[in-house]
């Protein structure tokens, strides 16, 4: 019997050492995560400022703010309660309903990302309808079908969610897998919009050498493969990976595709800025956030110059 009970306890301190090990590397990931949203967040802050938050007032305006620093105070409160540093034990209560709280407001900051692809799309398309009825179609049929399954999955894993003094973190010991399918279904949108970016450039070619060119290029091509290549790979975790490493993918992958976002709007919004000779695009815009307004000044000026000297010409 003694050499059974030692099997047994061996491979319970087996598990719970794999278990630990996943844990501190699930951490490490958010942590990794966590720190280049923030110090992304601060380094572009006063570019951030000039050109996003002096922009004239908009939905979309706000509602890329919002997304942001709600994703960055959602995460700093993840970031205390998964590293334990603070010592702050929590209850099983608080643990079931930050999950239900930051688990939905994941997909919903997505859905928020992909909508704001979405109109950066329709712009590069000089806003036809087809193309914006589309791609609404779909980022609508995937959000909705991500949320239905986030709440299903939060229904089927939420009773075993409880805090662990032994991991100082909230665990669970349900089935979360079907979480990675709505990781996943929004993959469809971005292959839909993949798709539209590349056949515009097939429809409408543009001269390589225009500064708005390129770094629609640079920009657009680093978004689409780094933001495909996070979201597989936190599906990947979900699915195939111990439940202890559930953590490594979400909160990394949340905080990149943010950041990512971030970058991708704020560099189109300089080149839109720098640039007032823009060409094709929908009312010279380049960013959801509205026409510059030193380009509209500018404009305005232009024509008042050749208006005087059309008419000094005529008399």
């Amino acid at each position: 019997m003694s050499w059974a009970f030692d099997a047994v306890e061996r491979s319970l301190f087996e598990e719970l050492e794999s278990s630990f090990r996943n844990l501190t590397i699930s951490r490490y990931m958010s942590a990794a995560g966590f720190v280049v949203l923030l110090w992304d967040t601060i380094l572009i802050l006063p570019e951030e400022i000039r050109l996003v938050w002096c922009a004239r007032n908009t939905l979309v305006k706000w509602i890329y703010l919002g997304n942001k620093y709600i994703v960055l105070v959602a995460l700093t409160i993840v970031m205390n309660e998964l590293s334990g540093i603070g010592g702050i034990t929590f209850s099983t209560n608080f643990c079931k309903g930050w999950a239900v709280v930051h688990i939905c407001l994941s997909v919903l900051s997505i859905a928020v990302c992909n909508g704001l692809v979405l109109l950066r799309v329709c712009i590069l398309w000089e806003n036809r309808k087809f193309i914006f009825n589309a791609l609404f179609t779909v980022l609508t049929c995937v959000t909705t079908v991500a949320f239905c399954l986030t709440v299903y999955a939060l229904f089927k894993f939420l009773p075993g969610l409880a805090w662990s003094p032994v991991f100082n973190t909230c665990i669970t010991d349900g089935n979360t897998q079907i979480l990675a399918a709505a990781w996943g279904i929004p993959l469809i949108f971005d292959l839909s919009v993949f798709f539209m970016t590349c056949w515009n450039a097939l429809d409408r070619p543009r001269r390589l050498d225009t500064p708005f060119t390129a770094q629609l290029s640079q920009d657009g091509l680093f978004y689409f493969l780094a933001i495909c290549a996070l979201r597989i790979f936190n599906v990947v975790i979900i699915w195939k990976a111990p439940i202890s490493l559930i953590y490594c993918g979400a909160y990394f992958t949340w905080a990149l595709d943010t950041t990512a976002m971030s970058r991708l709007l704020i560099n189109l919004r300089r080149v839109e800025i720098r640039d007032h000779t823009m060409v094709s695009l929908s009312q010279g815009r380049m960013t959801p956030f509205g026409a510059p307004v030193s380009s509209k000044m500018r404009i305005s000026k232009s024509s008042m110059e050749d208006s005087y000297e059309l008419r000094s010409h005529t008399y």
